[in-house]
């Protein structure tokens, strides 16, 4: 029993070394945003966004009413699970430009019904996203 807790702390402790400290904090935050780089680019407020979603296509899109700032990931697939792996091309504003990531590795690392958190450890790109029916 022992050597079975000594064994899962470790493990613990490689997967955690894997993410840096945008990590825990990203995963505490239900929100429906988009982080770069630990820098919040967007993040949903009802009272002047509006979100979009196509089955078929597999996006997500989530604006402000202006339509002036907004992100957009299209996936090669539809998260399911923790663990998924995805293909995507991502695209957002900032205050100076827009921004295009084309074919990042996403990896849905906590579903929580229709929510999932996905994250890109090259990119350090953390999104949270919904599917809508």
């Amino acid at each position: 029993m022992k050597r079975l807790a000594i064994l899962a702390t470790a493990v613990l402790l490689c997967l955690c070394s894997c993410h840096d400290d945008i990590f825990p904090r990203f995963v505490a935050d239900d929100s429906i945003h988009l982080e770069v780089d630990g820098v919040q680019q967007l993040r949903y407020d009802e009272t002047y966004c509006q979100l979009g979603f196509s089955r078929e296509r597999c996006q997500f899109r989530m604006c402000t009413d202006s339509m002036s700032d907004y992100f957009a990931v299209q996936m090669n697939m539809l998260p399911n699970a923790e663990g998924d792996m995805l293909r995507a091309d991502l695209t957002w504003t900032t205050s100076r430009d827009v921004i295009t990531r084309k074919n990042i590795a996403l990896e849905v690392v906590k579903a929580e019904g229709d929510k999932f958190w996905l994250w890109n450890e090259q990119g350090r790109i953390a999104l949270v996203i919904q599917i809508l029916d």
